[in-house]
């Protein structure tokens, strides 16, 4: 935990720092950032480790950040009109992350 909430310390703000309302739903802020501390702030993993466990966790290939953007990027793609010129083109880039299983290998 003490990860993560060091990561949100560092997060900037200001005038110049991009405004989530800019961006289509699928594009995840810094505020929400998670893949430096996937095996500590995933709900996937044991909160108290054995050596085992630890291991295990520390080479998890799992993704977590991509939890939230995938989905709402496969959501947003499906309002399109279906004869959209672009839905057939990127069908097969779909199919494929309708079937990932957020695993990095």
């Amino acid at each position: 935990m003490a990860l993560q909430q060091q990561q949100l310390a560092v997060v900037g703000g200001g005038p110049s720092s991009p405004k989530k309302e800019d961006y289509p739903p699928y594009v995840e802020t810094a505020a929400n950032r998670r893949a430096a501390c996937t095996p500590y702030g995933s709900s996937r993993t044991a909160r108290i480790f054995t050596l085992d466990s630890l291991i295990r966790a520390a080479f998890d290939s799992y993704l977590t950040w991509f939890e939230k953007p995938i989905p709402a990027l496969i959501r947003a793609v499906g309002r399109d009109a279906p004869l959209h010129p672009l839905r057939r083109k990127r069908a097969e880039q779909l199919a494929m992350l309708r079937k990932w299983d957020l695993r990095g290998e």
